[in-house]
């Protein structure tokens, strides 16, 4: 039971510092393309597993250079460069 405990709180943990590193993504954007830069940029964005805003795949294809290559090395950043995108 106790490792079951463990195992969980574990996986918990994990869940929570990946809806951190999505917050801190969010974060980057907003500093480096300004306030609502998914508004004046047209990304869409969904929510993934762990409640944090993403952009969508097919709204990065079409954005400005610029939005991608700060989308690419905010996620970097933050370690999620190998994340699956929405």
């Amino acid at each position: 039971m106790l490792l079951l405990s463990l195992g969980l709180a574990h996986a918990e943990e994990a869940e929570s510092d990946l809806a951190l590193r999505y917050a801190d993504v969010q974060r980057c954007m907003a500093r480096g393309l300004g306030p609502h830069w998914d508004r004046t940029y047209q990304i869409d964005q969904v929510r993934n597993r762990w409640g944090g805003l993403e952009p969508k795949a097919q709204s990065l294809e079409s954005a400005p250079q610029g939005v991608r290559i700060t989308e690419l090395r905010c996620r970097y950043q933050a370690g999620l460069q190998d994340a699956e995108r929405p």
